[in-house]
């Protein structure tokens, strides 16, 4: 078995385990604001780096380049820049949280994960 597999298997297993959970707490406890959406959402109003890191990876694993900006001189800086628009922005989202703020974070991730932390598909069999 070889470690691509094992990985497979492990992201599987790990969905399936929180979709049943988050199913179970959604329809059976008495409780409002406890399933996984729910936390991850409210994270993400009150902690703004929650929504850019989320969108770092989203751009990093589903809109892929060819080549890196990191592998450039200047690529640094915008790496720096991209994450310092999102964590700059605690002030004012702490505040008065309104609904666009954390879209602004996501989309900032997504941006930097595509330029700056693509990743190549070199084999898309599963």
């Amino acid at each position: 078995m070889t470690w691509r597999r094992i990985t497979i298997i492990l992201m599987a297993v790990s969905t399936l385990i929180l979709s049943v959970y988050d199913a179970y707490v959604a329809f059976y406890t008495p409780e409002r604001g406890d399933t996984i959406s729910e936390v991850l959402g409210s994270w993400a109003v009150l902690l703004p780096p929650v929504a850019f890191i989320f969108g770092v990876l989203m751009g990093h694993w589903f809109w892929s380049r060819r080549r890196s900006l990191v592998e450039q001189p200047w690529g640094f800086t915008i790496l720096v820049a991209f994450a310092g628009l999102g964590f700059a922005a605690y002030g004012v989202y702490y505040r008065d949280p309104v609904w666009w703020q954390p879209m602004l974070n996501l989309a900032l991730g997504v941006t930097g994960g595509h330029f700056l932390w693509p990743m190549p598909f070199k084999d898309l069999k599963s």
